[in-house]
């Protein structure tokens, strides 16, 4: 995000400009990779190894941490 912010400070047919973007790029396809593999393992744990507050429930990994773990504390309290 901060690389987003220091982008804006050139203009946009600037070399630190088009550096910064393929910077961002780069890493959004790596993190875009790292959550598929990511899904990919959990998609093919088997449920009884998941960790116990998984409840043998999958967790979407698209959604926030926050998020997540707000929604597998409701499914405990029920």
């Amino acid at each position: 995000m901060e690389q987003l912010t220091q982008r804006q400070k050139y203009p946009r047919t600037s070399e630190n400009y088009s550096q910064i973007s393929a910077n961002v790029r780069l890493r959004l396809k790596q993190y875009n990779n790292e959550v598929g593999q990511l899904e990919k393992k959990l998609n093919d744990t088997p449920a009884g190894n998941m960790y116990p507050f998984f409840s043998n429930k999958k967790v979407s990994l698209n959604s926030t941490t926050t998020e997540q773990l707000k929604k597998l504390k409701g499914e405990q309290d029920k």
